[in-house]
């Protein structure tokens, strides 16, 4: 298996975090997520994020700034075939985007604003860590 990292956008609107509903066939369920996507060979990864927030939920965003790099524990994933995969994830933060809201529909079953002190369970845990990571860091006047 091949991959190049993930490069994922952080849309915050009027202090609530936007997540889209995906089945993902590792949980075997659907669960929330940030909006991300594999990078393309060669990708830079602003650009990636960037294309991954459009396809999924039609947004541009505007003026994304890096909010986090993660990797290890977090990003690994063991498929049902055995496949193995071990990246670095890299996330973007926005508060504004344009564009009209357009899900992906081979992917996405919904997009929902959550505060993040009222998130959704059916998280992973690396979102689970970004999102508090983002909470505290908006706490702090960081963003």
């Amino acid at each position: 298996v091949r991959h190049c990292g993930g490069a994922c956008v952080l849309f915050v609107k009027d202090g609530k975090i936007a997540l889209v509903r995906q089945y993902r066939y590792l949980y075997g369920k659907e669960i929330y997520e940030i909006p991300a996507g594999k990078m393309d060979s060669g990708e830079q990864p602003d650009i990636a994020a960037q294309r991954e927030l459009k396809e999924e939920t039609g947004f541009d965003a505007i003026d994304p700034v890096l909010f986090g790099v993660y990797s290890g524990p977090l990003t690994y994933h063991r498929y049902p075939n055995g496949d193995e995969v071990s990246g670095v994830d890299i996330f973007y933060l926005t508060r504004k985007v344009q564009g009209d809201e357009t899900l992906q529909k081979e992917e996405v079953t919904g997009l929902a604003y959550y505060s993040l002190d009222h998130l959704p369970s059916k998280l992973t845990p690396r979102n689970q860590q970004v999102l508090k990571d983002l909470k505290q860091a908006l706490a702090e006047g960081k963003f």
